[in-house]
């Protein structure tokens, strides 16, 4: 019995060794982390397997001796829950793989920032004001995480307000060459498009821009995102319109308004508006 417990637990060591240096030839350091852990455990459980059978060949009672085990088992897996539930996070995070190092990810609405590391019971983010916030893997695990390193292409989304002295062939005319502008860019996926005059608003005509960006580097996708707002720009200029800004007419009347105009007093407002001689600001 002791030369078979002994041969099982020359074999672990040699396959947790193997499979160490496995993960390690995929560059996968994670689970290379994992092959101590592994051999320790393997050696462990062959070794109360040796036991267990020992004293069962010896003629002792085996029942009695694995109800004792599991109760103290049970002690200590209560007493050592969040280390347990840290190791599950891990293995899940293994599994699952949410994000890697490098990847920018999002926790909730509470960490944000690139995955600098990835332990056996933690992972650390360096957040953009350059901290380090250490994350236990079993909060990871059942937390939303949101990988911006994801995606394909990175959207942008917005409304440029036009001044309401546009012509209704000025606004059809800007369209198109809003469209124009996105369509010649190299920056610009060209998988998708859209550009349309959307509403009326309080202050301007809207026309709605939408599209997306072929890199999701940050710094390169704001140069791409600024060369179009330019043109733009450029664009409502030689029209001799202008972006619209919010503004408020005002109606004063009544003896301050007067004062301000240097005019008398005595003019009303009636149910068509200002009569001829009431100041208007």
């Amino acid at each position: 019995m002791l030369a078979v417990v002994w041969g099982a637990m020359q074999v672990s060591d040699v396959f947790a060794e193997q499979l160490e240096k496995r993960f390690a030839g995929q560059g996968n350091s994670i689970l290379a982390g994992f092959a101590p852990l592994i051999k320790k455990t393997l050696k462990i459980f062959v070794f109360a397997i040796g036991v267990l059978l020992t004293i069962d060949n010896l003629g002792f009672n085996v029942t009695g001796i694995l109800a004792t085990l599991g109760l103290g088992t049970a002690a200590i897996a209560l007493a050592a829950q969040d280390s347990i539930k840290n190791g599950f996070g891990t293995l899940m995070i293994i599994l699952d793989r949410p994000f890697q190092v490098g990847d920018w990810i999002q926790v909730g609405d509470k960490v944000d920032g690139n995955v600098e590391s990835i332990g056996l019971r933690s992972t650390k983010v360096r957040t953009w004001p350059k901290t380090i916030i250490s994350i236990p893997n079993g909060v990871l695990a059942n937390e939303y995480i949101n990988n911006w390193s994801r995606m394909p292409k990175r959207r942008v989304k917005q409304v440029v307000g036009i001044s309401y002295d546009a012509t209704a062939q000025d606004m059809e005319g800007l369209v198109e060459e809003f469209r124009q502008i996105l369509r010649a860019d190299p920056g610009v996926n060209q998988e998708f498009i859209l550009v349309s005059f959307t509403d009326f608003g309080e202050s301007s005509l809207d026309i709605l821009v939408y599209y997306f960006t072929s890199t999701i580097a940050w710094i390169d996708h704001m140069d791409i995102r600024q060369r179009i707002n330019q043109r733009i720009m450029e664009a409502v200029h030689r029209r001799g319109l202008s972006i619209a800004f919010p503004a408020r007419s005002l109606y004063l009347e009544g003896p301050v308004a007067s004062k301000m105009a240097g005019m008398p007093h005595e003019s009303r407002w009636n149910a068509q508006g200002p009569l001829p001689g009431d100041t208007v600001l």
